[in-house]
């Protein structure tokens, strides 16, 4: 995923390889910390990391259809 992002980025940019890579990268690590609090929140109010979370379900169902998958 960061290689696909990094090259989809490089097509519409200026900037060199590098930086486009360093500010995938800090994007990716960006999304990955909300998750992680989002997740964390969850388990201290519910118990339960995942488990009712709509986002979680809907990036799961996501997942799914790229993996070309029916089984969760």
């Amino acid at each position: 995923m960061i290689r696909l992002s990094t090259t989809l980025r490089m097509e519409s940019s200026s900037e060199n390889m590098e930086t486009v890579s360093e500010n995938v990268m800090k994007e990716i690590l960006s999304i990955s910390d909300r998750y992680i609090l989002r997740y964390k929140d969850n388990y201290l109010k519910q118990g339960q990391a995942y488990g009712n979370d709509a986002m979680w379900q809907s990036d799961s169902d996501i997942c799914q259809i790229l993996l070309g998958s029916d089984q969760k």
